[in-house]
């Protein structure tokens, strides 16, 4: 048994303006969190610098995960201008953290303001935003997995990216695994944010983003087990360019969370 599935990269198109699934949730996404990073952070910094370190932190995130993906799946691009047709798709997660942190610390060295606070505050809604954009890569049909027996398994249809690699065959729905995690890592970390004396984020500013670096990245190095990676992406045993860039990120904040938290 398995779920028959039609990917619907285009929404609607009106003349010459065209809606693309994977386009919109990732915008929605954006406005999402970032509305709600604003409200939040209002009690700490005021509003200019927060909309500058909002918009610093996504700029530089875009850039970077667009110039990352380029660089793996060159041979994607046949034009010159299609390495800038994002609303197709495109985005390397792990260049989406890069850039996006650097973003954010060079706005706050600019400003003098506390980053690691700000992402503190952030953190929560930055898990809330991948969940959001998850879904338009479901309805884009990218980021499938590897062909599985299970009854939630999808058979793309023909014509589709998944198609291309497994046709008529069910794989894992890993975009919509990676969504629900990523909501429940929003979860969790909106509880525990909330608990201020839990030890590993009373000590000071940065707690909160370490436990969210170290919740994405075991989810994605695990997720990812299950996903279909093309042979350019894929390293020693088996594993990906992410994964290994998530495993690194996890041990590291494993390893920083006990070290900030040590006795005196």
């Amino acid at each position: 048994m398995a779920i028959y599935y039609t990917p619907h990269p285009v929404l609607f198109s009106m003349g010459p303006f065209t809606v693309y699934g994977w386009g919109l949730l990732n915008a929605l996404a954006i406005l999402i969190a970032g509305f709600l990073v604003f409200k939040k952070a209002k009690r700490h910094f005021d509003e200019k610098t927060i909309l500058g370190i909002i918009i610093s932190g996504v700029i530089s995130g875009l850039i970077f995960a667009r110039i990352f993906y380029i660089l793996i799946y060159m041979n994607e691009f046949s034009t010159f201008w299609s390495l800038f047709e994002v609303w197709n798709g495109g985005l390397e997660g792990f260049g989406t953290f890069i850039g996006g942190i650097l973003g954010v610390f060079f706005y706050a060295k600019i400003k003098k303001i506390d980053a690691c606070k700000f992402l503190d505050i952030a953190a929560p809604y930055i898990a809330l935003g991948y969940a959001i954009g998850r879904i338009g890569c479901f309805l884009r049909g990218c980021c499938f997995g590897i062909p599985t027996n299970l009854p939630w398994g999808i058979i793309y249809s023909e014509g589709s990216l998944a198609a291309a690699q497994y046709l008529n065959q069910a794989v894992h729905p890993t975009q919509l695994y990676h969504s629900i995690a990523d909501f429940i890592i929003f979860a969790v970390l909106i509880f525990i944010s909330r608990k201020k004396e839990r030890q590993f984020i009373k000590k000071k500013s940065g707690g909160i983003f370490l436990l969210f670096l170290a919740l994405y990245s075991i989810e994605r190095f695990f997720i990812d087990l299950f996903r279909w990676h093309s042979s350019s992406q894929l390293l020693a045993f088996g594993i990906s360019i992410e994964q290994l860039f998530y495993l690194l990120l996890f041990i590291a904040s494993i390893l920083i969370i006990r070290i900030r938290n040590r006795k005196p």
